[in-house]
């Protein structure tokens, strides 16, 4: 069971991120000066949906107190490499748009 909800928060996770994502490059490449509130947005999203996720997944797993430490390391250590993985994309795209409108 345990194995199953932690490949699940992964699974989780990587369809959020590649949601994101390709969000991201659409508005980049679109209307690059909306960037900052379509990362906001889709981090908003992806917090309330790994907020459900974790909600039920702590009901399913609730009487297993050792499996309920575990799921909640990795699912906070999955959650905090991916925020940081976002913040660098975010950061390296924003600085790409502005050496564009530099050098025009």
């Amino acid at each position: 069971m345990l194995l199953t909800l932690i490949a699940t928060t992964l699974l989780l996770q990587l369809l959020l991120t590649a949601g994101a994502i390709a969000i991201w490059n659409m508005v980049r490449r679109s209307t690059p000066q909306a960037l900052p509130k379509v990362f906001f947005i889709t981090s908003l999203v992806r917090l309330l949906a790994s907020i459900v996720f974790f909600a039920v997944a702590l009901y399913v797993i609730s009487a297993d107190k050792d499996g309920l430490k575990l799921f909640t390391a990795i699912f906070i250590i999955t959650y905090l490499l991916l925020l940081v993985f976002d913040t660098m994309y975010f950061y390296f795209s924003s600085k790409a748009i502005d050496n564009r409108h530099k050098t025009n």
